[in-house]
């Protein structure tokens, strides 16, 4: 399962229901499931995808049918089609993730009748591998790209050498390192994917080797912490992606010893404003009001604070609204020609709006504005002396 950006749409495809693998392809628009397709690749589980934020695809590579598979499917949000048949050696329990410094799809481990280590990126067109790091093979893991530090974080999975591994690892290109050893209980098939809202990558579930878990943990880059309240049933193999649009990590499935499971979660703890209406460029009169707005959505309260060139605006004198989400000021002169941008706080933190300008034609010249700078004040009166002392001219 993975989130279709272009298209504001979490996609779900294949999986296992008892032990008849599906090759359904189904949406979710924050409220309801839709299936959309029923060909496409063939029916499997265990397989991986990931949106390709720079193609405005949803990439799938191998799995599991009746046999390992090795081909690479896109998605464009009406139908799939087949992009390869060759590149990493056929696998399942793999790892797929978008990598926004390269603006590549990567692939990382998986098992092929053994933990793998290696490292993949897709281009669109073919696949290339970038290095091997045998120290960190492994399958039945989780990835997801980190887009506030531009990282590719991967948890725990199975190795050869270990039933299942609770350390974290990053990739940002060139090399893996390992970045926490403590954090989250060992396990391997959780769901793992990046709250782009909360800016935290969220963690839950999969199984110890004794039992599934139900927790839920969000890193934060630098520390593992766990997450509070109630949540879904313990369970291993989930999918689970993040709604962007909606500020919600989405969760869906999985299984319970012999039990598939068909529930829909979402996650959308407190977290910082999210922008949904960023302020406008407008155009602008002299003389006549000026407005800019904001819209945010979270929990609330909000605080807001109305910039002007980066500096606090306060009411006051042609300004009004600098402390809510309308900001006018009345009358709009050439003074007022800036930067306005509006910092939004909740209890969880703050967002800045994209800055706006007023889009200002100035009016043809008045005769007593002698410098020309749209105000009339003091300063024309020194170039109007010197008019005066220059001698008869034409009257402009």
């Amino acid at each position: 399962m993975t989130y279709d950006a272009a298209r504001q749409r979490v996609v779900l495809f294949g999986g296992v229901t008892g032990n008849m693998p599906r090759g359904d392809t189904w949406e979710w628009d924050g409220a309801t499931w839709t299936q959309v397709a029923t060909a496409g690749p063939s029916p499997r589980s265990l397989h991986a995808m990931a949106y390709d934020a720079a193609r405005e695809r949803v990439v799938l590579f191998g799995g599991f049918d009746t046999t390992f598979r090795r081909d690479t499917w896109e998605w464009n949000g009406v139908a799939w089609t087949m992009r390869s048949n060759t590149g990493p050696t056929p696998r399942f329990f793999h790892a797929l993730a978008f990598n926004n410094s390269s603006g590549r799809v990567v692939l990382f481990g998986g098992f092929d009748a053994l933990a793998r280590g290696d490292t993949w990126d897709w281009n669109g067109t073919a696949w290339t591998q970038l290095g091997n790091y045998p120290a960190a093979a492994r399958y039945a893991h989780s990835m997801a790209l980190d887009s506030l530090r531009g990282k590719l974080v991967v948890f725990g999975g199975i190795s050869s050498t270990a039933p299942r591994l609770g350390d974290t690892w990053e990739y940002s290109g060139g090399a893996w390192t390992q970045a926490c050893t403590t954090g989250p209980p060992a396990r391997y098939a959780h769901a793992f994917a990046f709250d782009t809202h909360r800016n935290l990558t969220v963690l839950f579930g999969g199984f110890d080797g004794a039992a599934e878990l139900g927790d839920t943990w969000t890193w934060s880059g630098a520390i593992w912490s766990t997450a509070a309240g109630a949540g879904p049933s313990p369970r291993r193999q989930p999918a689970m992606a993040a709604d962007a649009e909606r500020g919600e990590v989405v969760l869906f499935g999985g299984r319970i010893g012999s039990t598939d499971l068909g529930d829909t979660w979402v996650f959308n703890a407190p977290g910082p404003p999210r922008i949904v209406l960023q302020p406008q460029s407008v155009p602008a009169t002299t003389g006549q009001p000026l407005l800019f707005h904001t819209d945010v959505a979270g929990v609330g309260p909000f605080t807001y604070q109305w910039r002007r060139n980066a500096a606090p605006l306060a009411n006051g004198g042609s300004v009004s609204g600098a402390d809510g989400p309308g900001l006018t000021i009345n009358p709009f002169t050439a003074l007022d020609l800036a930067a306005y941008d509006c910092v939004v706080s909740d209890g969880c933190g703050g967002v800045r709006t994209d800055p706006a300008a007023p889009v200002w034609t100035p009016a043809a010249a008045c005769p007593a504005d002698m410098d020309g700078n749209q105000v009339i004040d003091g300063a024309d009166v020194q170039p109007f002396v010197d008019a005066l002392l220059i001698g008869p001219e034409p009257c402009p």
